[in-house]
Formats: structure tokens, sequence, C-alpha cells
């Protein structure tokens, strides 16, 4: 009996193990299944906060690209992160049709909306839709986001300094919407200056008849009265109104120097002498100074300048130009109907706009030409002679009878008589420099500049070529001087026409006639500088012009005026067009204005 109760109590104990094994067992199961069903929920909220980062790194790569080349479009097929799981994907449509709910659209150098997966005309102009897939294990995101360049609200102002503005003689101010419509837009000047002790924006007559006239607001951030002196007779110009105390306009910080920096390992341009300098499709790089003597075109291009710039000649195309010293243009940058953007100029040093010197354009090309140096030094010292002479002596001395009538004639046999015979000329120097600097310049390679410089030769040689056997010099002075005939032979005929009052007329037009294209100096696009901007000589600004002071520039006395970082100055005949696309461009994609997201949605 008692062994059969211990057998008894054995079994109920196995009995009892086994239960709590089977019970154990299938908690521990349950256990396992939890944690791989919470392993499970863990990696996949992982992979689908991963995909978010990866999609963010996806974006950051298009802007590198994007920033390179605005008409990027190769996008990027399940691209892999470096030491991080996870790929990206960027497909672009470049057909304009036949669109599939996964493609981008790259429409940044579109003038007008264009059509998309979403439908007609549903991505704007001047910004990138992106669609980013990306993938992380196996969770996927896909997000439209739509980039393009951050826009500052510096409309409708053509004209923006930290400092002072200051105008001189006749000056323009107005506005368009582009470059290809008529439609007029507001276009003022301001100043972000708070001084209180004098003005800070000004207009001043150089003669009677000057006007100022702006298509705008002039306004200043300073709320003194003064601040803004345009005179005390009100029919002398023509503003919209003048507005003190306004807040500061805004305008992107570029990091000039930083950004020279980053980019001088690209390779050089090859500068031709009084020829063309193309720059096609890439960033190029100079260490130290740059002076182009010729044309400067840029195709879609970065020049990156460490040192100062200067341009004697013309400049034309889209791109951009970084100079980390001061910028001196004197030419053209030609306004063509096929280029929406213009030139971007940023200068860490100030801008000089000024007329085109045709003089010193054609020293620099001698310094460098043995053959035309001597031609140019001889006719410089035939020049000098001829102002000399007719500065220091009455007009009758300088006719037929007077004390320096033999000199002339052999200066102008010195500049415009061919094969003339030895000891005609002035001095012992070749005859007819100006032809003969005019043959030379044909052997250069063709382009604006030369032609325009050649043409200005053949035209000064002109005054001094020998007068027909069959005219008669006091008639041919005074057809001249009603306007009534050209200027060829005249400088011979006014030597031999008896008339010194003729004789004085002709003097005064030789003070005034040089090499340099008067009334022709054009710059075209969105000028922004650390230093100041000085325009002058007839030059038409057409764009816009930023001055603000970073503290690293001197101040210089230009005109008689203290000229400082951060100021601009206008001289006489400069006008000033506002093109409003150029703003909110930023002078052209690539160039100026950083890429950002405009707006980002889950897809």
């Amino acid at each position: 009996m008692c062994c059969w109760r211990r057998k008894a109590s054995t079994g109920a104990a196995l009995l009892t193990v086994l239960l709590a094994v089977i019970v154990l067992a299938v908690l521990l199961k349950a256990l396992i299944s939890l944690s791989q069903t919470q392993a499970f929920a863990t990696r996949s909220y992982y992979d689908r906060t991963a995909t978010r980062y990866v999609q963010e790194a996806a974006v950051a790569d298009a802007l590198v690209r994007l920033h390179e080349d605005p008409e990027w479009s190769a996008g990027f097929r399940q691209k892999p992160l470096a030491d991080v799981q996870g790929t990206y994907t960027i497909q672009f449509n470049t057909t304009g049709k036949n669109f599939e709910p996964s493609d981008s659209i790259n429409n940044l150098t579109g003038s007008y909306p264009s059509d998309g997966p979403r439908g007609s005309q549903t991505v704007p102009r001047r910004a990138v839709e992106l669609l980013v897939g990306a993938t992380v294990g196996s969770a996927s995101r896909s997000a439209r986001v739509v980039v393009g360049q951050v826009v500052f609200d510096v409309p409708p102002y053509a004209v923006v300094a930290s400092r002072g503005i200051r105008m001189k003689g006749s000056v323009q101010v107005n506005g368009v919407k582009d470059l290809n419509s008529s439609e007029r837009v507001p276009a003022g000047i301001h100043s972000n200056s708070t001084e209180q002790n004098g003005p800070i924006i000004t207009w001043q007559k150089k003669k009677p008849r000057d006007r100022a006239v702006i298509d705008g607001p002039v306004s200043v951030t300073s709320p003194t009265r003064g601040s803004i002196d345009f005179g005390a007779d009100p029919t002398a110009f023509k503003v919209t109104n003048f507005y003190y105390n306004t807040p500061r306009k805004a305008a992107p910080r570029v990091d000039i120097a930083a950004e020279i920096a980053a980019n001088l390992d690209h390779r050089g341009p090859s500068i031709q002498t009084l020829g063309e300098t193309r720059l096609s499709n890439s960033k190029f790089s100079y260490p130290g100074d740059l002076k182009v003597s010729g044309d400067l075109v840029l195709e879609n291009s970065t020049l990156y300048v460490e040192g100062n710039l200067q341009v004697n000649g013309s400049i034309s195309g889209d791109g951009a130009i970084y100079a980390g010293g001061d910028c001196h243009f004197r030419g053209d940058s030609e306004v063509r109907s096929n280029n929406p953007y213009g030139i971007a100029l940023f200068s860490r040093g100030s801008v000089h706009l000024l007329g085109f010197d045709g003089t010193a354009l054609l020293q620099d090309v001698a310094a460098k030409d043995p053959r035309l140096s001597a031609d140019v030094t001889q006719m410089q010292q035939v020049f000098d002679a001829l102002q000399d002479i007719t500065r220091q002596n009455p007009p009758s001395e300088l006719q037929v009878g007077g004390s320096q009538y033999a000199t002339l004639q052999s200066i102008r046999t010195s500049l415009a008589v061919p094969y003339a015979p030895k000891g005609t000329t002035y001095n012992g120097t070749a005859s007819d420099l100006l032809g003969r600097i005019g043959s030379r310049l044909n052997d250069y390679p063709q382009s604006s500049t030369r032609d325009f410089l050649r043409w200005r030769i053949e035209e000064v040689r002109e005054v001094f070529e020998t007068l027909y056997y069959s005219e008669k010099p006091r008639q041919v002075v005074a057809d001249w001087k009603r306007q009534q005939r050209d200027a060829q032979g005249l400088f011979d005929a006014a030597l031999r026409c008896g008339d010194p009052l003729l004789m004085e007329k002709v003097v005064s037009h030789l003070e005034l006639m040089t090499f340099d294209k008067p009334g022709m100096a054009y710059f075209q696009g969105l000028v922004y500088t650390n230093g100041f901007i000085y325009a002058t000589k007839e030059v038409s600004i057409v764009g816009a012009t930023w001055a603000f002071d970073d503290g690293s520039r001197p101040s210089e006395v230009l005109e008689d005026t203290e000229v400082r970082p951060g100021d601009i100055f206008l001289g006489d005949g400069v006008k000033l067009t506002l093109v409003e696309d150029y703003l909110e461009m930023g002078g052209g994609p690539g160039a100026a204005l950083p890429l950002g997201v405009k707006s980002w949605f889950p897809e």
C-alpha cells in the first residue's frame, strides 16, 4: 500500500513537471514570436525612417549637380550611399511627352511653366520637379520635391547700396519685366544706410539741361529728411516718390572669396589678344590679375579670377564672373535677344563700368606685337606734338604763312600720307602711321572690338588725308561746319583755308577726337560687389546693381568725390534699365543665387 502511494506521488509530480514544461514551451514560443514581431517592427520602422534621410541625400546630390549644370537630366538609378544601407533613384523625362508618375522634369532654365506628370504647365518656370525614390531594406518611399533658386525681395529696385548713392549729370533709371517684352515695371533706388549726418542719396547737375529720371521710388533706411538731396529745382528731376525710414532691402550674402578659393583648380582660359576669348560649358579659373584686350564670350560658363579683372572690349553670353579684386570694364556687354540671362558679376573689389578706351587697347596690343609697337609709339609722339602746337599757338600761326604751317603739314604726312618722300614726315617718323596700324590690325582674328578699332582708326585717318586737288579748302571747312560734308581732308583744308575762325573750329574738333567708342558702352546682367560701383561715360546697364560693403576694401576719390565701399556712383549719361527677371534668377541659372527646396510632398 505504501509502495503504491509512493508510485502515485511520483507519477503526479512527473505529470506536473510535464505540464509545466509544456506551458513553458508555449510561453517561450510566444516570447520568441513576440520578439521576432517586435524586431521586425523595429527594423521596419528603422527602414522607413532611414528612407527619409536617403531622400534628403538624393536631393542634396541633385542640387550639387544642378548648380554645376542647370540643364542636368542624367538622374540616378538605385544609387547607393557610401557606408550606409539604402539606394535612391531620380529619373528625368526629357521628351516633354508620355509622362510617367515617376518622371522628374528640369525646367530650371525655362521662362514659362512646363508640362509634367501632374498635367499641363504644372512645373513652375525656373524650377526642377524631382520625383525622389528611396529604398532601405524592405521599406521604400517617394516624394515629389520642387527645387529652384532662392529669390530675394529686391524688386522693384534697380540700385541697392549699403551706403551712399551719388548721381551726377543726366541719369535715367527705368525697368522692364524681361528683355523680350515691353512691359514696364517700377525701377527705384534704395540705400540701407542709417547715417543721419548728411545726404545719403544725391543728384547734381553738371550742365544746365541735365535731368534725373527715376521710374520708381527713391528710398533710404535713414529717418533723416535731409538724407535725400536732388537739389532745389523740382522741374530738373522726375521721381515717383521719396521715402525715408524704410526697411532695409535684403540681398544674397555671397562669399566671393570662398567661391573663388574653392574653384581655382579649374583650367585657365586661353586669352586671345584683340580677338575673341570664348569660354564654353565649363568652369575656368585664373590665379592673379587677368587682363583681356578684346572680346570675352561666356557660353554657359563661369570664370573665377583670383585678383583684378580688366576687360577692354566686349563681354557677351550667359554665365557668371567671380573676381577677388577690382573689375574694370571698358566696352560692351551685348544685349542679344536669344540671351535671357546676361552676365552675373560678383566682385569682392570695386566695379568700374566705363566707356570703351581704344587708345588703351591699342597700347595693350602694341606691347605684345613688335611690328605694331614702333608705329604706335611714333603715332603717339606725333599726336602729342600736334596737341602741343595747336594749344600753344594762335590759329593764324597754324595756317598758310604761319610759323607752324610746315610742321603741321609734316605731322599730317606722318599720320595719313602713304609713300611720302623722305624728309617730309615729322621728326623722321614713318609716313601714313594710321594706315600702317590699321593694316596690321587686319592680321588679328576677327572680333567686334578689332573691327571697331580698325574702323575708328580709318575714320581718324580720313581727317588727315590730302585734300582733293579740285576742292576749295575754305568751302570744305565751311561745309563741314554746317554738317554738309564728312571730315575727309579736313585738316589739310583748315591749314590752307586762310580763315583763323574756321581753323579754330577744326582745332576744337581735334581736341575731342580719340579712338574711344562714344555712347556705345553696355553691361547686361547683375552686378554684385563688396566694394563700390562706378559707372560713367555714357554707360548703359541692363540688369541691376547691388553694392554691399563687407569692410574689406578702401575708399577712393573719383571726380572730386570720395567713393566708399557700399557706394554706387552713376555719372553723366548713365542709363540703367532694371530687368526684373534677372533678379528672380540672380543673373542666370547656376550663376548667382543658391538653389534650395521650395516644396516637398510625399507620394
